[in-house]
This record gives C-alpha cells, structure tokens and sequence, in this order.
C-alpha cells in the first residue's frame, strides 16, 4: 500500500521548467597581463566547466560566489587536485592545465585569473549557465 502510494504521488508531482540561460566564454592565444575577469553573474547559476591552457603557471584564479572568494594558486590547485573530483591541475606537454567544474552559486560569482607576469593562454574557456530573467 505505501509502495502504491509512493509511486501516485511521484507520478502526480509537477515538474518545473526553470528558463536558463548557457554562457560560453572561449578565448584562444590570449595574452594576459595582470588581471582578467573571466565571467562574471549576477543571478543564481553553475560553472560547468573552466579550462586554462597556459605556458606558465605562474597564476592565481580568484573565484567569488555567494559572499565568498576563493583564491588559489595554480601550484595549489595541482596540489589538491588528485583529492578533488571537480579540479584537474597538471603540465601537459611543457605547458599548464586547470580544469573545474560544476560549481553552483545562489546569488552572483565571478571568475578572475591575475597573472604575476605576462601569460600567454592557449585556452580560456568557461561554460556557465545562469537563470533567466
């Protein structure tokens, strides 16, 4: 009886559509020299996936969502990626990679990465979504 129940009342349940709109940021040989702002959000949404491909990894990313900021070197990331499921950091043929993905925010986020030296970037690419207006 409580099996029956269950499977009514899923069947009953209304599904909501949620409008939201998907973001690409996709820059290729991009030089960066102090800072960029990668993408920037002020409703709530999810970073899919951020990748840097870079020929030094003498950077910091700078990730604020919700009130707080997250700041990390990519010799930090590399440090901890092995542990974490949504950060690759790793050299790949003389060059640097960062990959994340899968990070949500409620309110507003913004993605900065601040370079100690001139970098150039043979990747910036980020796919977010955010809700519609």
């Amino acid at each position: 009886m409580i099996v029956a129940a269950e499977e009514y009342a899923r069947a009953r349940r209304a599904v909501v559509h949620v409008p939201r709109k998907t973001r690409v940021v996709d820059l290729r040989n991009y030089l960066v020299t102090g800072q960029l702002r990668v993408f920037e959000s002020r409703s709530p949404g999810t970073l899919h996936e951020l990748v840097l491909r870079s020929s030094s990894n003498k950077y910091t990313i700078v990730f604020a969502f919700d009130g707080y900021e997250m700041r990390r070197s990519w010799r930090e990331m590399n440090a901890v990626s092995q542990y974490l499921e949504a950060v690759d950091a790793f050299e790949e043929n003389g060059g640097y990679v960062l990959h994340i993905k899968n990070f949500s925010w409620v309110e507003s986020a913004h993605l900065d990465v601040v370079v100690e030296e001139p970098i150039l970037f043979a990747n910036i690419f980020a796919k977010f979504d955010e809700l519609a207006e």
